[in-house]
């Protein structure tokens, strides 16, 4: 679950919603928008919500209010751009979808977003992981989306940054520099520890006692 507040004091939430008659059924992804006193915002949605089609479902992530009044929501279809009133926008990846593939070629067996953070301009930074064949193994990324849900092919290597370290979170610094958080396994144990990368998507090899990132 997320959430984000507009400048008009407008709350942003996505969390997972499903049919209480049915415990088996999958969790379909439900985005909210509250007005300045907390009622559910009839400008929004249906009412207030918005819930996701059942192609995009089960599992909901991190949640960005661009500068636009755009909603973009990280799901395990991939990112989801709604307009300000709640309805998918077309103007965002492809018909409200950008597709978790982060851009890399030939297209991955699997993908899924995990984390997102936004830049100033909108722009989205976006650490996930995927498998280039069913029993391969998996690869953790980082990569960049335009502010409209289009992979950013100047970014790291070939739009995307690879990352050798578990991340539990991922967040968007001053100048574009990006950090992520997670544990690397130094000697013989699990540690906190911290990643940057510049905004071009390059390890930041300047970052850390070690030098190394």
């Amino acid at each position: 679950m997320d959430c984000g507040a507009r400048p008009s004091g407008q709350i942003v939430g996505v969390g997972t919603t499903r049919d209480c008659n049915d415990v088996n059924s999958p969790g379909r992804v439900a985005v909210i928008q509250l007005d300045a006193q907390g009622e559910l915002d009839p400008g929004f949605g249906n009412g207030g919500v918005v819930v996701l089609s059942k192609a995009i479902n089960q599992r909901e992530g991190e949640l960005a209010l661009q500068p636009s009044g755009r909603v973009v929501v990280a799901t395990e279809a991939g990112l989801v751009g709604l307009t300000p009133a709640g309805e998918l926008d077309d103007a965002f990846g492809t018909g409200g979808l950008a597709k978790a593939d982060f851009g890399v070629s030939p297209a991955p067996y699997s993908s899924t977003p995990l984390e997102m953070d936004m830049n100033s301009d909108g722009s989205l930074i976006v650490f996930g992981a995927y498998r280039t064949e069913e029993d391969g193994n998996q690869e953790l990324i980082v990569a960049k989306y335009t502010a409209d849900g289009q992979p950013n092919p100047g970014f790291g290597d070939s739009g995307v940054s690879k990352i050798h370290r578990g991340v539990s979170d991922l967040r968007v610094g001053p100048g574009g520099l990006i950090y992520t958080t997670g544990l690397d396994f130094v000697d013989g144990m699990y540690a906190p520890s911290v990643t940057r990368f510049g905004a071009d998507g390059h390890l930041d090899t300047s970052y850390g006692p070690d030098s190394n990132g």
